[in-house]
Formats: structure tokens, sequence, C-alpha cells
């Protein structure tokens, strides 16, 4: 709901030649056991980018898909991060996880980019199709 309520009360305020971005995730393509709602939920904001792009235009609407990156967040989620990002690196066409500055890359790109609306940027490593 939270994408949905920011578009809602913001995108007035947003310029014409402004922009909306939104964050999805890799589990909407990859989805794993006990992730149902995360996959719902991630799969729901790529949609809703879509279709947002459509209803507020010309004002763009993206969304980026990351994939596993390495920060804080997994210090307490996995037993062992570092074991686990060697195996997700292993299995990644790119051969690493991905680091902040590639979603910042990602993101800039989208922002600046005033021919790029309605999409989903996957900076994942090509890990949806590992």
């Amino acid at each position: 709901m939270g994408p949905i309520l920011l578009a809602k009360h913001f995108a007035q305020l947003i310029s014409e030649k402004g922009s909306l971005l939104f964050f999805s995730g890799l589990a909407a393509w990859r989805p794993s056991p006990g992730l149902v709602a995360m996959a719902a939920t991630n799969g729901s904001v790529s949609t809703l980018a879509s279709a947002l792009a459509v209803e507020l235009a010309p004002t763009r609407v993206n969304a980026i898909s990351p994939g596993v990156i390495d920060t804080s967040n997994w210090d307490t989620a996995v037993p062992d991060k570092r074991e686990w990002f060697r195996q997700i690196a292993t299995s990644a066409p790119v051969g690493r996880v991905g680091d902040p500055s590639d979603v910042s890359a990602a993101a800039r790109a989208l922002l600046v980019n005033p021919y790029i609306t309605g999409e989903t940027l996957h900076v994942d490593g090509g890990a949806r199709w590992s």
C-alpha cells in the first residue's frame, strides 16, 4: 500500500518532468519457499510502476528490482553472510553479489533519463536467470 499512497498524495506535487521511483525485488521473479508475500508485493510494485506511468503521464514512474546487495541488512539475516554471498556469487552470471553503488547507478539512470517510464530495471547480476 505504501507506493500507492505515495503516488496518491504526492503525484500532484511532482513537476511534469519529474519522476517517481519505487523498489521491487528479486523475490517477484525468483520466489523462494516461505516468501510468498514478499514475492507478491515485489511483483505488485513492478506492475504498479507500469500502470502509474500511464495514469500519471507525463510524470515518469519506474521501479528498481535489486538482487542480493552487500549491505548490513544481511548481517543478522543469514547465519554466515560471507559464505552465503560466496554461494550467491558462484551462481550469478556476473560472479558476485551486488554493491550499493550498483543500485545507486541504476536509480540515477532512471531518474535522469527523460525517455524511460513504466519500466522495472533489474539490478541483480542476472540472478533471476540462474
